[in-house]
């Protein structure tokens, strides 16, 4: 529970719902956009 502040981090973090929920495959689609739209041609 290293981290958590207050009674309710606690209660989320010891309850296993706390933590990332992340979609990586979208945030490496995202940065791949990124990367070709500031890539000078």
């Amino acid at each position: 529970m290293e981290g958590a502040k207050g009674r309710m981090a606690g209660m989320i973090l010891r309850s296993g719902t706390g933590g990332g929920f992340r979609d990586f495959g979208a945030i490496e689609t995202w940065a791949r956009g990124m990367v070709a739209a500031l890539t000078p041609s």
